[in-house]
């Protein structure tokens, strides 16, 4: 599976709206399968109870068979009937429905097949990490991403984000160093796009190259397993220097 990040955003007032313009592209087997994203809502940013959803719908479709599942994340709204809900069908080459899907992104996710209705459980969370109201409602697999042994330290990128200071600041209960560092890495990267621009240079990404899907022609970038290459070799001299 890989993901093309690009998205817009959008703020209103006491929420950011980020809409994913990039698809998600999935391999199972030899089956190849393209799939749109729910748009994603941070509500009551500056006062009240903060709070994510998704909503909008998304299509995921095998173009070689042309097997799809089409799926709607309806909206929060006044009432909390319809939060986290999610439903759709799943759709044969010939356009016919053979599943219907349903359940909560916050919980679970079932399909039931229309001939014989049996019910098969698709996903399920996980249980919530120690203290998670704590740790911002991040999963155990979220909370050990930041997380750097130190035999690593020597082997990793010097732009792998781990060694972000202001992340670090922040995990280190350090708030005033880490709003500092922030800043510090932001005008970092304005200067350095200033001085691209006006040198009229053009950045190439070291472990990424752009291709094009051959199933439906989108443009993303695709690993191209430099970095192995260059962590075997602890050469990380053209890594810039970002942090």
């Amino acid at each position: 599976m890989w993901t093309h990040s690009e998205m817009k955003s959008k703020f209103g007032g006491n929420s950011l709206e980020f809409t994913p313009l990039g698809k998600a592209y999935y391999v199972i087997g030899d089956e190849h399968y393209v799939g749109t994203r729910p748009k994603t809502v941070a509500g009551n940013i500056i006062f009240g109870t903060l709070y994510l959803d998704l909503s909008g719908d998304t299509e995921t479709i095998c173009p070689q068979t042309g097997v799809k599942c089409v799926l709607k994340h309806h909206p929060k709204g006044w009432t909390n009937k319809n939060d986290f809900l999610v439903e759709g069908h799943v759709f044969n080459s010939d356009g016919e429905k053979t599943y219907s899907v349903r359940g909560h992104w916050n919980q679970s996710i079932s399909a039931t097949n229309l001939e014989t209705d049996e019910e098969i459980l698709l996903w399920e969370i996980e249980p919530r990490a120690e203290n998670f109201a704590e740790q911002y409602g991040l999963t155990k697999f979220a909370i050990n991403l930041n997380h750097l042994p130190p035999k690593l330290e020597k082997k990793i990128a010097p732009t792998d984000s781990r060694f972000r200071p202001d992340l670090r600041a922040y995990e280190n209960g350090d708030i005033d160093l880490g709003a500092k560092e922030k800043h510090r890495l932001e005008e970092k990267q304005r200067e350095v796009r200033k001085m691209r621009n006006e040198n009229n240079e053009t950045w190439n990404p070291l472990f990424f190259e752009e291709v094009v899907d051959e199933d439906t022609g989108d443009r993303f970038f695709k690993f191209n397993d430099n970095y192995w290459l260059k962590r075997a070799k602890g050469s990380w001299s053209d890594s810039p220097d970002i942090y």
